[in-house]
């Protein structure tokens, strides 16, 4: 575990208030903005599944029929593969039609801890304090980022890395 302090004076306080208060009046007005580009979005998406709920046609998975050539087409059935995936590194085979290694590693990780206090005068101390924990991960956790990497070196690279593997479907 690691401690820092930090203070900040009343001065540096209302010139932080002020520009919060300016980047959250520019933020509402460019959420409004984007609301209104999304729901246009929207409402031109619905349109399209509409129209296009109107034109499928429901076909059987057994066969190819031409009458239904260029046509919004809507079939279902079973998948299924003759192909064998592999993972040779894991010396793994399976009929399948997708294999998946997920790789995970055993790393370092830094939690951060933050404490404001006020002190006389209006200023501000804030305490924060860095704790470590081992933990999965499925991603490189740079631990020379760290605070305080000492102690808590994380390797540079995964040994093996994670893949997915995909069959062939006949039709």
């Amino acid at each position: 575990m690691f401690t820092e302090r930090s203070s900040k004076s009343w001065f540096g306080r209302m010139k932080s208030a002020l520009s919060s208060i300016v980047g959250g009046v520019l933020l509402f007005l460019v959420a409004g903005v984007l609301l209104f580009w999304n729901e246009g979005r929207a409402v031109k998406r619905f349109q399209t599944l509409q129209e296009g709920s109107g034109l499928v046609v429901s076909a059987p998975s057994t066969a190819v029929e031409a009458a239904n050539e260029g046509k919004l087409v809507h079939i279902s059935g079973k998948a299924v593969t003759k192909d064998v995936l592999r993972d040779e590194l894991l010396n793994v085979a399976v009929n399948a039609l997708g294999l998946t290694r997920k790789v995970e590693m055993l790393q370092w990780s830094e939690n951060q801890k933050s404490e404001t206090k006020k002190k006389l005068g209006g200023g501000t101390e804030t305490v924060t304090t860095y704790s470590y924990a081992l933990k999965w991960s499925d991603k490189q956790i740079d631990s020379a980022r760290f605070r305080h990497p000492q102690g808590h070196e994380n390797t540079l690279s995964f040994p093996i890395s994670s893949s997915i593997r995909f069959g062939q479907v006949p039709f």
